[in-house]
């Protein structure tokens, strides 16, 4: 596997930043969480920026930084945006698809109040919901892997993906 990426993706609040965390520790590779590349390149939060210059800027923005992480990032595990499912993400390396329940995205993020308010798409939650299940086909047909991580500690989701790992590459 030697300087293949290892790309976690999945929608808002599925663990993808703390699963790469735990992951990038575990195999000593670097860690990148898209939400703050996309935050350095323009200088500002992801709903400022959509707010600021709408929908189509930020799917511009988005697609340039997938364009970097593409060409010059190996040996990373890369924790990508829940908003980028429109991006062919197995290019960047191996991705492992976090499925999550809506459900439990919920639970997770209420428990602290400003994960929820930092994600503009969960002040309508009908919206979210439908968001939700229109990408996850995307996001499964994207994914080399998928994990279930509904009633799963971070420790057994981490395990799994290693041990998948070690398996199949």
């Amino acid at each position: 596997m030697s300087t293949q990426n290892i790309v976690l993706s999945g929608f808002m609040g599925s663990g993808k930043s703390t699963i790469a965390k735990a992951l990038a520790t575990n195999l000593d590779k670097f860690m990148l969480d898209c939400d703050y590349i996309l935050e350095g390149f323009n200088a500002m939060k992801a709903k400022d920026m959509r707010a600021k210059f709408g929908d189509l800027a930020f799917k511009i923005s988005q697609e340039k930084m997938f364009l970097f992480l593409k060409n010059s990032v190996k040996n990373s595990v890369i924790a990508t945006g829940g908003n980028m499912h429109w991006l062919s993400l197995n290019e960047l390396g191996v991705n492992f698809y976090l499925k999550t329940s809506f459900e439990t995205i919920i639970d997770r993020l209420s428990k602290d109040k400003n994960e929820l308010e930092k994600r503009p798409i969960f002040q309508d939650m009908q919206k979210a919901c439908k968001l939700h299940v229109q990408t996850q086909d995307k996001f499964s047909q994207m994914a080399d892997f998928t994990i279930v991580t509904d009633d799963k500690s971070i420790e057994l989701v981490k395990d799994e993906i290693l041990n998948l790992i070690k398996e199949k590459l």
